[in-house]
């Protein structure tokens, strides 16, 4: 025997487990819904089923679905206390949201410090600015031209005649 009433709240004033009892439809994890809170709580997601009349049920695909069906709808009690549960979250949320918004003093730290920590050369050069070497543009404002690689190596002569090694040959003897 289907049972009569539920004790928690049903997710449809308008419609009560007796109601869908007598349409026909005896599953008691069915919560019963009309057809403008059918369509409402489909809009926000929730797996919304048409009931028949000889206890059987078939899931809303579409909102034309809702629209098309003459009988009552119904939602799964899982899926209601679920929902129910998450719009409960949500509204908890929001406060929490909000209380977070509040300012504290511990959280007004410069939040670059740890990348600034890891690229700096020492930790007496942090400022809140990463990598405090003066740019390009900078150094040619400055009057300072910074040369290239290349012309950095033709300019020393980084090999010299006195620490100049001879390269051993192949098939060449050793010397002792």
């Amino acid at each position: 025997m289907p049972i009569q009433e539920h004790s928690y709240p049903l997710p449809d004033t308008d419609i009560s487990i007796v109601d869908r009892n007598s349409y026909g439809y005896l599953y008691d994890e069915m919560l019963p819904l009309t057809k403008e809170r059918a369509a409402e709580l489909f809009d926000q997601d929730l797996p919304v089923y048409l009931l028949y009349e000889d206890n059987t049920e078939g899931m809303a695909l579409d909102i034309e679905d809702i629209d098309n069906h003459d009988g009552i709808f119904g939602v799964e009690r899982a899926d209601w206390i679920t929902f129910k549960a998450f719009e409960e979250m949500k509204e908890t949320e929001k406060f929490s949201v909000s209380k977070l918004e509040q300012p504290r003093p511990f959280l007004q730290r410069n939040y670059l410090e740890t990348a600034e920590k890891s690229v700096e050369q020492n930790y007496n050069q942090l400022d809140g600015i990463i990598n405090n070497k003066p740019t390009v543009t900078e150094l040619e404002q400055k009057g300072e031209k910074k040369n290239s690689v290349v012309e950095q190596l033709k300019a020393k002569s980084f090999i010299e005649k006195d620490k100049q090694k001879k390269i051993p040959q192949m098939n060449t003897k050793k010397e002792r």
